[in-house]
């Protein structure tokens, strides 16, 4: 669909949410074309001028596949080629400080959308980024569902899931990623296919909500 297009593209995604006052992560983007003419000279200068750490990822994709978190200019000529490899725009992005949090979002019997409460990521100590292998691999970290959060930040990411949601033209399901600052919320991405097992991300957040999993499905 339309919106599932426009969820993969991490840009589209973030001018959807821009659109409707959510802050978006500042963002460099980079073509593969420019990247290759001179990948030293465009590794150079992007050092010169960086704001450490720094996130590369596939404007498109998903999973954190090719995403790396880079400290130097040696790290970020292997993650610039690593991610070069799965897409040919590439995303260049501070690293963010906050909570990472998500928001399912989803239409019950009657058509209307829903905003379930929000889940916490807790890392392991010492690591700063959810990656593969934290997902799929058994590298640690864990969810808690529902998390608590202050009255007020929750009505925000609740309030900005649905927004984003309606600007991406999601109909049915989503699970929205915020990072929550000391500055603020801030929309990281939307996955409008969420995994549905049962003990899956969403399915658990809506469980919490107070739809069961039989019920979603």
């Amino acid at each position: 669909s339309a919106a599932c297009e426009t969820g993969m593209s991490k840009l589209a995604t973030a001018r959807a949410a821009a659109g409707r006052g959510v802050s978006t992560i500042p963002t460099r983007v980079m073509r593969r074309g420019d990247y290759l003419a001179d990948p030293d000279l465009v590794v150079s200068a992007l050092a010169r001028v960086a704001d450490w750490p720094m996130i590369v990822k596939p404007e498109a994709g998903g999973s954190s596949v090719g995403v790396s978190v880079v400290a130097s200019g040696p790290e970020l000529r292997v993650a610039l080629d690593d991610a070069f490899r799965l897409d040919a725009t590439v995303l260049l992005q501070p690293l963010v400080v906050g909570q990472e949090v998500s928001v399912g979002v989803w239409s019950g019997a009657d058509g209307m959308m829903r905003a379930t409460g929000g889940s916490l990521l807790h890392l392991p100590d010492g690591e700063t980024a959810f990656g593969y292998d934290h997902k799929y691999a058994g590298a640690g970290g864990w969810l808690e569902i529902p998390a608590a959060f202050p009255a007020q930040i929750l009505a925000q990411l609740q309030s900005a899931a649905l927004r984003i949601a309606g600007a991406v033209g999601v109909d049915g399901l989503s699970r929205i990623d915020f990072f929550v600052t000391a500055q603020g919320i801030v929309v990281n991405e939307i996955n409008t296919m969420p995994g549905l097992r049962r003990e899956s991300h969403f399915p658990r957040l809506v469980a919490a909500a107070g739809t069961s999993y039989d019920d979603l499905l």
